[in-house]
C-alpha cells in the first residue's frame, strides 16, 4: 500500500488463488482512497504465470457474453434453416419421384405449353383430330 492515511492511490493484494493445474493467480486491486476508511476500487488485476492482466469491467463482460450468445443463436437458426431447406427439397423430390441422381430437369412453363399443344394436336384421349367433317 502506498497510502494508509488520507487520500491517494493504493494497490491492495486481495489474495493468491490456487489453480487445479498447480498454477497460482494473484489478485490485486487498485483503489483510490478518499479517507482513512473509504476507498473506491478503480481496477482489478491478476497475475498469471508472470503476466499481468487487467480484469474486464462489467460492461465489457456483458457485451462479450451477449455477442457470443448472438453468434450461437444466429448459427443455430442458420442450421435450422438449412435443415428445413433440405427437408423441403427431399419432399419435393419424393413428390415427383426424383431420386438423388436424377438428371431430369424440372419442367418449365415453356415445356408445359409445348405439352399442351401436343395434347391438343393429338386430340382428346389420344384420338386423332378430325380434319374433315364426318359423313353419315
Amino acid at each position: 500500500m502506498f497510502c494508509t492515511h488520507g487520500e491517494g492511490a493504493e494497490f491492495h493484494l486481495e489474495g493468491v488463488l490456487p489453480h487445479p493445474s498447480g498454477r497460482q493467480a494473484i489478485v490485486i486491486k487498485r483503489r483510490k482512497r478518499r479517507s482513512e476508511h473509504v476507498s473506491d476500487v478503480q481496477a482489478v488485476y491478476y497475475i498469471l504465470d508472470g503476466t499481468i492482466f487487467q480484469c474486464p469491467g462489467i460492461l465489457e463482460l456483458v457485451t462479450s457474453r451477449l455477442s457470443k450468445c448472438a453468434y450461437h443463436l444466429e448459427k443455430g437458426f442458420d442450421d435450422i434453416r438449412a435443415q428445413c431447406e433440405r427437408q423441403q427439397l427431399q419432399k419435393f423430390k419424393d413428390d415427383f419421384n426424383l431420386g438423388d441422381d436424377a438428371d431430369t430437369p424440372l419442367p418449365t412453363s415453356e415445356d408445359q405449353q409445348q405439352q399442351q399443344q401436343q395434347q391438343q394436336q393429338q386430340g382428346v384421349g389420344g384420338l386423332e383430330p378430325l380434319d374433315a367433317p364426318m359423313e353419315l
